[in-house]
C-alpha cells in the first residue's frame, strides 16, 4: 500500500484559495457602505424635537426649535351643514367639520353671486363667538371675498397657559396649536367649496385669534399670508427660560417665532395706536419679527378701539385685497 508522504522542508506549502473576483468587490464594497449606513442613521435621529412615539397624534409634532408641525397632505375634512341663512348680500352658513379626532365649528359668511372668490379663514378674539365676525364680513363682501369664521376651542388665552405648558413638557399636543390646526382644516374645507378660488386663500384673526392666523399661515405655505387685527406676540425671543423645554414651549406658542416663517408671503396687521388691551407696541414688535413683505397699518379711532371696529374698514379692506389678488 502507498504511504501518503509526510511533510517535509524540501515539500511546497498548498496554494491560498483565490476568493474569486465577485466576492472580493462585494467585500470592499460592504466595507464602504456600512460606515455610510451608520452615518446615515446618527443624522437621521431626532434631535431636540419630543420623540414621535411620545405625541398625542401621529399628525402632530414638534421641529428642532420646538414648533408644531403639521401634514401639509390632510386630505379634504367631513362636513356637516348645520343651517342655512340668507340676510342682506350675505348666505351664512353654520358648518360642522372634522379636525384632529374632534368637530370644529365656524360660520361661513358667503356674499352674493361669486363664482372662485378669494376667501380668509378667520378666528375672532377672547370671549367673541364666531358668529360676530359678520361686521367684517359685510365689509368685505361688497369686494367679493368670503370669510369663514372658526370657532374657538377656548374662549380665553389665559386659562390655557398653564394646561398647555404641561401638556407640551409631556411631549401632548397644546389646544393652542389644536385651534391653529382647527384653522388648517378650515382652509381645507375652503378650498373644496366650488364658490372659492382654492389659491387665494389667507389667515387672518382679532386678537387672539390673530395669534393663530399668524400659526396656520406659517405651518401651510399654501396660504397666502396673514391679516392680525390688534393682536400680538410674546417676545419669547428676548427672554430667558429655567431650562430648554420651558423655552422650546415659549417658542411653540408665540406669534413671534411663526411670523419669519411667512415670508415672502406677506403679514399685515392692523392695530388702533390707543389700544388699551394690546399696546401698539406689541404689534411693532411682530410686524418686526416678520420679513417683507410686511405692513403695519396704524388707526387712530376716537376712542380705543380693539378688535375689528368701522374706523378699520378701509385698511382692513385693502389689507384683505392684497393678500388673495
Amino acid at each position: 500500500m502507498a504511504r501518503t508522504p509526510a511533510k517535509g522542508r524540501g515539500q511546497k506549502a498548498p496554494p491560498p484559495r483565490r476568493i474569486p473576483r465577485g466576492r472580493r468587490g462585494s467585500r470592499r464594497f460592504l466595507l464602504v457602505l456600512l460606515p455610510l449606513l451608520l452615518v446615515l442613521g446618527l443624522l437621521l435621529i431626532p434631535r431636540g424635537g419630543p420623540p414621535p412615539e411620545a405625541n398625542a397624534t401621529a399628525e402632530w409634532r414638534t421641529d428642532t426649535q420646538g414648533l408644531a408641525v403639521y401634514p401639509l397632505q390632510r386630505g379634504p375634512p367631513e362636513v356637516e351643514v348645520l343651517n342655512t341663512t340668507r340676510e342682506g348680500n350675505l348666505t351664512i352658513e353654520r358648518l360642522q367639520w372634522s379636525s384632529h379626532g374632534a368637530n370644529a365649528t365656524g360660520v361661513l359668511f358667503l356674499p352674493a353671486n361669486i363664482t372662485r372668490a378669494p376667501a380668509l379663514v378667520h378666528m375672532t378674539g377672547a370671549g367673541v363667538p364666531a358668529k360676530d365676525a359678520r361686521d367684517m364680513a359685510e365689509a368685505l363682501a361688497p369686494r367679493g371675498i368670503a370669510v369663514l369664521s372658526v370657532e374657538k376651542r377656548a374662549p380665553a388665552l389665559q386659562p390655557l397657559l398653564q394646561p398647555d405648558h404641561d401638556a407640551y413638557i409631556r411631549n401632548r399636543e397644546p389646544v393652542q396649536h389644536q385651534m391653529a390646526y382647527d384653522m388648517l382644516r378650515g382652509f381645507d374645507l375652503l378650498r373644496q367649496r366650488p364658490e372659492i378660488d382654492p389659491r387665494r386663500i389667507a389667515a387672518s384673526g382679532d386678537s387672539i385669534g390673530g395669534r393663530f392666523a399668524i400659526m396656520a399661515a406659517a405651518l401651510d405655505p399654501a396660504l397666502r399670508g396673514a391679516l392680525g387685527i390688534s393682536t400680538f406676540g410674546d417676545g419669547s425671543r428676548e427672554k430667558r427660560f429655567p431650562s430648554p423645554q420651558e423655552s422650546r414651549y415659549a417658542a411653540s406658542i408665540d406669534p413671534d417665532t411663526y411670523a419669519p416663517r411667512l415670508g415672502p408671503r406677506p403679514l399685515f396687521l392692523v392695530h388702533d395706536i390707543k389700544d388699551a388691551t394690546v399696546p401698539l407696541a406689541s404689534a411693532e414688535r411682530l410686524l418686526a419679527a416678520a420679513k417683507e413683505p410686511k405692513h403695519l397699518y396704524k388707526i387712530a379711532a376716537e376712542s380705543p378701539c380693539h378688535g375689528f371696529c368701522p374706523t378699520m374698514t378701509p385698511d382692513m379692506v385693502e389689507a384683505a385685497l392684497n393678500l388673495t389678488q
